[in-house]
């Protein structure tokens, strides 16, 4: 299986759940792990803290600060006092809930109010909503408190707003050990190094040899199995011989597990990765490139240089060294999460097995005209194409001016210089996993739902009679549609809509066939029940900490609504892609049951 990034998702059914490598020419896929959404804890205080943007000179790094403690200062909630949006000032809590209830069972009974919150969160017994406006919550909290649901009737109450935890953390921090508090108890990480702290932070199984690693996840994957077993236990009591077969054949897990799939590589793996661009540990550099010590929750947004972690390739480290000296003489600084000031927020960097580079920016605008934009692009060319990062071995690169408050966005990138097309190295072990289990044959129908830019079903697509892929991103598509032209690949067909809308129709166009896989890589949320009652085998691979519920889905007995025998568990296998993480893949073969069983 050489070659090809990610794996998305019948008679057959591939099911990918995890992170995927996009491969050839591909969007911006924004699964940031390293950049943490602050979501409403900061706001842009540009007009405040920043001069007009033709006259505009980046502050210094004493300045930022100094601005920083001006517009924050100890105030908890002075992110609720600015201009920008908030759903947090629209919020509200509900208590006496049932003592059992499900997250998407209640968002289902708010959407049968046609009560549609911006965020809801279950906090241990109380649930905390938010709203768009006043009147919205208004509504809601009219709808919502005395409802009877259960037996229970619910409580709600306009709640507080959530406290900044940056704030939160300087406030502590600032306390003396006398009067009303004391400063928070010094612990064994803050006697690290800040080396130590960023690996512990980024990789926090680095310390233990790979073979424990390998052991750890292993036993995870086994205790996911479990816990799956006891769900079936409790929820399926029609299937009680079968359960109870499974657990005296398996130990207490409803299949065979194999044993654990090692990377073949362990060090330098990562081809594609996404740094933060910060403040620097202490207000050292006014922009650092690398990862952050710990998320905004946590109360740090500081971003240290990832020099010793392990899954970066040397490449990639020289590349980092070199543009941090682009932005040490950079006339703009870092954005803050915290305050929205400061320019530079994101590079991402994706490999090749070939040593090319791919780089894409990401570039708060604040109150510079386009003139100044242009001159920043300008700037970022000429370093990397004549100046110092002409040999860093950046062969294509992308910058774009973002005004939203993360980098999670569809905005499009700006295309700079070099070539628009890099193969990225593939996680393929994982692939030929799924690729055996599906035991794809020249008259088998693969159906790839959630097939982002394509790259499941194209290392399938040359062994197969015919792809088709479903994918609601247009942007995801059409890159979907290159690399089948970059790959050769002239039996697949793209549609451009939400799986629940045509798998129907899809299906029943393939109604006959002699064998149909389908490949699916839904969204952490899950998959709709009508979507996944189309198949006759299924494959899925999930990592430890998301439960997908649509496996309990796959075993419900056929019924009006999931027609068809159900599936059943019959192998399962764990497979390493992120040594020194605690990441891990585990692929699940399920069987449809005969209808008649």
């Amino acid at each position: 299986m050489g070659g090809l990034d990610g794996y998305r998702g019948g008679q057959e059914a591939v099911y990918t759940m995890s992170q995927s490598f996009e491969v050839f020419v591909t969007r911006e896929d924004n699964s940031d792990e390293d950049m943490v959404n602050s979501d409403e804890k900061g706001n842009n205080v540009g007009a405040k803290a920043e001069e007009d943007g033709d006259q505009k000179e980046e502050k210094s790094t004493a300045d930022v600060q100094e601005a920083v403690q001006e517009v924050c200062g100890q105030d908890e909630y002075m992110y609720t006092k600015r201009e920008d949006f908030t759903s947090e000032l629209f919020k509200l809590s509900i208590t006496n809930l049932p003592r059992k209830f499900g997250f998407k069972e209640f968002k289902k009974k708010l959407s049968k109010l046609d009560v549609t919150p911006v965020k809801l969160k279950i906090w241990k017994d109380v649930c905390f909503v938010t709203f768009r406006n006043e009147e919205e919550k208004g509504i809601a909290l009219e709808k919502i408190n005395g409802l009877q649901w259960r037996g229970n009737q619910l409580i709600a109450m306009v709640a507080k707003p959530a406290a900044d935890p940056l704030v939160q953390k300087r406030k502590q921090e600032s306390m003396p050990d006398r009067g009303q508090g004391k400063k928070p108890r010094l612990t064994e990480e803050d006697s690290l190094s800040p080396s130590e702290r960023l690996k512990n932070a980024v990789t926090p199984l680095w310390k233990l040899e790979y073979s424990e690693q390998l052991k750890k996840k292993e036993e995870e994957m086994r205790q996911f199995l479990k816990r799956y077993h006891r769900q079936l236990e409790k929820n399926c009591p029609d299937l009680k011989s079968w359960l109870r077969e499974s657990r005296q054949k398996h130990g207490a897990i409803p299949c065979e597990l194999h044993n654990i799939k090692p990377s073949p590589e362990t060090e330098g793996y990562r081809n594609k990765c996404e740094f933060t661009i910060g403040p620097g540990e202490g207000g050292e550099r006014q922009a650092v490139v690398g990862f952050r010590y710990g998320t905004y929750a946590q109360g740090t947004v500081s971003v240290g240089s990832p020099e010793e972690v392990a899954f970066l390739s040397q490449h990639m480290k020289d590349l980092l060294k070199v543009f941090q000296t682009y932005l040490d003489s950079s006339a703009y600084g870092a954005f803050h999460p915290e305050t929205h000031i400061g320019h530079w927020r994101q590079l991402t960097v994706r490999s090749s097995r070939l040593g090319h580079l791919m780089v894409l920016l990401d570039f708060h605008p604040q109150q510079l005209t386009q003139e100044k934009l242009q001159e920043v692009r300008k700037s970022i060319t000429e370093f990397f194409m004549e100046g110092g990062g002409k040999d860093s071995g950046v062969s294509a690169c992308y910058f774009r001016a973002l005004l939203d408050k993360t980098t999670s966005s569809d905005e499009p990138y700006d295309f700079l210089f070099g070539d628009n097309v890099i193969n990225t190295a593939g996680a393929e072990v994982l692939y030929q996993t799924v690729s055996d289990w599906c035991e794809a044959r020249s008259n088998t129908t693969v159906l790839d739902v959630c097939c982002g830019t394509g790259t499941i079903g194209l290392t399938l697509a040359k062994t197969v009679n015919k792809v088709i892929g479903v994918e609601m991103c247009s942007e995801a598509i059409a890159d979907a549609k290159k690399n089948a032209t970059l790959n050769g690949v002239d039996n697949v067909v793209y549609h451009c809509a939400k799986a629940e809308d045509v798998m129907k129709d899809i299906t029943k166009s393939v109604f006959g066939s002699e064998d149909v896989v389908a490949i699916v890589d839904p969204p952490r949320s899950g998959l709709l029940e009508t979507i996944t009652v189309i198949c006759l085998k299924f494959i899925q691979t999930v990592t430890p900490e998301v439960t997908s519920t649509d496996w309990y889905s796959l075993v419900r007995p056929m019924s009006k609504r999931l027609t068809g025998g159900r599936f059943l568990p019959v192998k399962a296998v764990p497979v390493d892609l992120f040594p020194h993480t605690k990441h891990c893949e585990l692929v699940i073969l399920f069987h449809r049951e005969a209808e008649d069983a």
